[in-house]
C-alpha cells in the first residue's frame, strides 16, 4: 500500500455508455484556437507505465462486461497482437498537448477485469477471450461468510436464525449455477438484523 502501490495501480470502474476508447484514452477536443487533449487518470497510467519500462503496472477494470468491451477497448486488443505493436491513442498525427498519437505497447503492463455474467452485462466474444485469461469464481463458502461476519461483531443470534435459510436456499440454486455470494449474504443480514422481532 502508499505511494508506491498508488502509483503502479489504477482501478477505473466502466460505464455502461462505453461505446469506444474515449473512456479509457481520452480525446482530442477541438474547442478553441488551438486542439486540446481531455486525458484520463488510465492514459495518464498508461503513459507513465510507457515511460518506466523496468516496473510492473496493473490496470484494473471494474465491471468491465457493462459496455461492449470490444467497443471502448478496441486499441488494446490491436496493440497486444505481435511484438511491436503500438497503441493507438488519438487520430491526429502531432503530439496534441503533450500525448503522442500512439505509444509502443508497454510490456510492463498488465490487464485485470472484474466481470458479473447477468442479465444487465455483455458477454465476451472470441476476440476478447483469445487474449485473456479467465477465471471463473463460483465456490462461496458460507461457514467462512458466517465466522467472517461473527468477527466483525454482527449480531450472532440473527446470523442462527438467517444460516439454515441461506444454507439451503444457496445449495438449491448451485446446481443450476444461480447461487449467490458473499454480496447478498450480508444484504440479507443487514435487513434481517434492521427489523424489530
Amino acid at each position: 500500500h502508499g505511494v508506491a502501490s498508488a502509483t503502479h495501480l489504477l482501478r477505473v470502474p466502466v460505464s455502461p455508455d462505453w461505446s469506444d476508447p474515449s473512456g479509457l484514452l481520452g480525446y482530442v477536443s477541438p474547442l478553441g484556437d488551438e486542439p486540446t487533449f481531455q486525458a484520463t487518470q488510465a492514459l495518464e497510467f498508461l503513459l507513465r507505465a510507457s515511460g518506466r519500462p523496468q516496473d510492473p503496472f496493473f490496470l484494473c477494470l471494474d465491471e468491465m462486461n457493462l459496455a461492449r468491451v470490444e467497443h471502448y477497448f478496441a486499441p488494446f486488443l490491436s496493440a497486444m497482437e505481435g511484438a511491436d505493436s503500438k497503441l493507438v491513442i488519438h487520430g491526429s498525427r502531432d503530439v496534441v498537448d503533450n500525448v503522442p498519437a500512439s505509444i509502443p505497447w508497454p510490456k510492463n503492463l498488465f490487464i485485470l477485469g472484474t466481470v458479473n455474467m447477468d442479465e444487465t452485462t455483455h458477454a465476451f466474444s472470441d476476440k476478447v477471450l483469445d487474449r485473456a485469461f479467465s477465471f471463473e469464481l463460483w465456490d462461496v463458502d458460507l461457514d467462512a461468510w458466517r465466522k467472517s461476519a461473527v468477527a466483525a461483531d454482527k449480531r450472532e443470534d440473527v446470523l442462527d436464525e438467517i444460516m439454515p435459510a441461506l444454507t439451503a436456499l444457496h445449495e438449491a440454486l448451485r446446481p443450476a449455477r444461480r447461487h449467490f455470494g458473499y454480496r447478498v449474504c450480508d444484504e440479507v443480514l443487514g435487513f434481517c438484523a434492521a427489523v424489530p422481532t
